[in-house]
């Protein structure tokens, strides 16, 4: 399976690029490839300066952290345990350590509470270097890119300006599409209708009638087959301007998500979950203790706090 392939990219100094598109489209593997953790099949990637990258959270590093860094990203100084958060952040710090005068970050938001998510927007708005952002935050996109790249259907498509910038050209670009693709399918069906009739004239086309002389008959089947060679050639020159019409791609339309909420039986009690006095550590640190409270039906509770006061654990304990 082709993943993407691209003529040519660049990434100039100051830049904030947001790599966009669906899930399982190639994004990560753009930005390791671009960022030479991966080699390419074809081509040559070229970094000139230092280059940094910010992986997901399933993914190690063991990049040092300066002291300063870690003290503005609140990052644990010993622990046996690191909240997605905490991890999140140290990675931020040692990308951040490092100098780099490329940054790129794959999903670097998705683990931080409310502070981090600001903190790392302005850290981004205050790099004067260039980033490479793969993001589901829309908000986020849209106060800190300069330009999208959309990962479709193995291309790589370059929009300059935000992210809400991007739905507006995207918008329009598939409007086009659609017209110029309704153009073609009209088109083609009127050249279709056209080199049949022709057909169907040149095959309607009779004999001599037999009470015609030898003369007479001759005449007429030199008119008619002059007429069939004219109605054929020109049913076959249609057909001609069929084949060379420029074919026009129907737009990929978005599959529905549809969530089947049959399998899930209606509550009838007054609470859905109750907890009481729940408490929980992660090594020597307590998380939370003597935690009381409790979930009504239809309720939609958002779970909040600051990175690794325990918020994945209360939710694993739920589940």
């Amino acid at each position: 399976r082709l993943l993407f392939q691209a003529e040519k990219l660049q990434v100039h100094r100051g830049e904030r690029i947001g790599i966009v598109g669906k899930n399982g489209e190639g994004k990560s593997t753009l930005l390791h490839i671009l960022m030479k953790k991966m080699s390419p099949d074809q081509g040559i990637v070229q970094i000139y300066g230092r280059s940094s990258l910010i992986p997901q959270l399933d993914v190690q590093t063991t990049a040092a952290v300066s002291p300063e860094m870690k003290s503005q990203w609140n990052v644990p100084n010993e622990a046996d345990f690191l909240s997605g958060g905490e991890e999140t952040r140290k990675k931020i710090a040692a990308a951040l350590s490092s100098g780099a005068e490329l940054l790129a970050a794959d999903e670097p938001t998705s683990h931080l509470d409310v502070k981090g998510v600001e903190k790392f927007e302005e850290e981004m708005k205050a790099f004067t270097g260039s980033l490479l952002l793969i993001s589901h935050d829309r908000e986020l996109l849209n106060r800190l890119c300069t330009s999208i790249w959309e990962v479709e259907d193995g291309k790589i498509h370059c929009y300059e300006g935000n992210y809400q910038e991007y739905v507006t050209q995207k918008k329009h670009a598939v409007e086009r599409q659609q017209f110029e693709y309704e153009q073609y399918v009209k088109e083609k069906q009127r050249l279709e209708l056209a080199s049949e009739e022709k057909s169907q004239k040149s095959k309607s086309l009779k004999k001599a009638p037999s009470r015609m002389g030898n003369s007479e008959a001759r005449l007429h089947k030199r008119a008619v087959g002059k007429q069939k060679a004219k109605l054929d050639r020109s049913a076959k020159a249609i057909e001609t301007r069929i084949e060379k019409l420029k074919k026009k791609e129907k737009p990929k339309e978005m599959e529905e998500i549809h969530f089947d909420l049959s399998q899930f039986h209606q509550v009838h009690s007054k609470q859905v979950l109750s907890f009481n006095k729940v408490s929980a550590s992660a090594g020597d640190h307590i998380l939370f203790q003597g935690l009381k409270g409790g979930v009504k039906p239809g309720a939609k509770v958002a779970i909040v706090g600051q990175n690794g006061a325990g918020k994945s654990t209360l939710l694993n304990m739920i589940e």
